[in-house]
């Protein structure tokens, strides 16, 4: 400080610094002080642009099932989808192997309650009485804090999330909500195009079985 003159030319050329690379500056703070958030929306973001590509149902549900884990850290995921024809809902991913077999009844009162609820839930739900004691007794025993449904182009509910607690102990934020919810409306596109295209190649399969009858009769 005995030369003014060169204290204030550093405090200048550090300002003029500062100011062209602030954005650098920026993305570096935000990444080193904010990483578990930037990496939750790097990590769902780029998933969201995978499934887009996927067309198999298994090969989706593990894919998504481990990379919102990775994002969000839950200490248990399970994914339940509506089969073709099918009422109830089956387990096709599950953080925990032996849940395996896992279904949730067409007669559960979730299922009808979460069609008219987009988004992703909070559970236990704000409003008591919402669910049968047994219903919330059975969400309860899978350790669920989270709902996420899957709905389809026809508005119906093609399948569940359910996440349990973060393993930091952190709630779930509404941008983790958000994220999920874009996620899931990709997965629910994924469900109905692989549905459709199993009933093309079996229809497929039906004609050219009927046509293969019609030449060994020789029929025209």
């Amino acid at each position: 400080f005995q030369n003014s003159l060169y204290f204030y030319m550093t405090l200048m050329i550090a300002a003029a610094i500062i100011f062209l690379f602030r954005k650098r500056l920026n993305d570096w703070m935000d990444r080193k002080f904010f990483r578990e958030q930037y990496n939750q929306e790097k990590i769902l973001g780029e998933l969201i642009e995978d499934v887009k590509k996927l067309d198999s149902i298994p090969e989706m549900s593990r894919l998504v099932s481990r990379k919102v884990e990775s994002a969000l850290h839950p200490d248990r995921i399970y994914l339940f989808y509506r089969e073709e024809e099918a009422r109830d809902l089956s387990l096709t991913y599950s953080s925990e192997g032996a849940s395996q077999g896992l279904r949730i009844p067409e007669e559960f009162r979730i299922l009808r309650v979460l069609e008219g609820r987009p988004g992703a839930q909070d559970f236990p739900f704000p409003q008591k009485n919402i669910l049968p004691a047994v219903e919330e007794e059975w969400l309860n025993a899978l350790g669920t804090q989270l709902i996420v449904p899957l709905v389809g182009t026809d508005h119906r509910l093609a399948g569940l999330f359910l996440l349990g607690e973060k393993k930091s102990e952190v709630p779930y934020t509404a941008n983790d909500g958000n994220l999920l919810e874009s996620l899931a409306g990709q997965v629910a596109l994924v469900y109905e195009n692989a549905y459709l295209k199993e009933r093309v190649d079996r229809e497929r399969k039906i004609k050219h079985e009927v046509l293969g009858r019609f030449e060994e009769q020789h029929i025209n």
